[in-house]
């Protein structure tokens, strides 16, 4: 491939959005609970600060959900005593304040 070309490539390449996306804000918290009881909390948290939830989201680890652009999961690790709370979206700040919402009410 000429020179011109592979330049043309890259240049249009650096101004896709999807490349342009916000990071993923993500967070933690010791549950001192079974991975069971994580879960069971998740759902209802997840709800709480105003995501849908898949019907299907909830699997052996996770629980997902959705609020407009935002998409968001809490995770609970097997074996683990810790709950992940991760939001990714167009913006990060708004990711960073639903998920602190979902860990809250995760809290509560």
């Amino acid at each position: 491939m000429n020179p011109l070309k592979v330049a043309i490539l890259l240049f249009t390449l650096t101004l896709t959005p999807a490349l342009q996306a916000a990071p993923p804000f993500i967070d933690y918290q010791w549950t001192f609970s079974a991975h069971s009881d994580c879960l069971d909390m998740a759902k209802p948290a997840l709800q709480s600060a105003g995501f849908k939830s898949s019907d299907n989201s909830t699997g052996s680890s996770e629980v997902v959900g959705a609020q407009g652009e935002y998409k968001g999961v809490i995770a609970c690790p097997n074996e683990t005593e810790i709950a992940l709370f991760i939001v990714s979206g167009p913006n990060y700040q708004k990711a960073k304040d639903l998920a602190v919402q979902m860990k809250r009410y995760f809290s509560n």
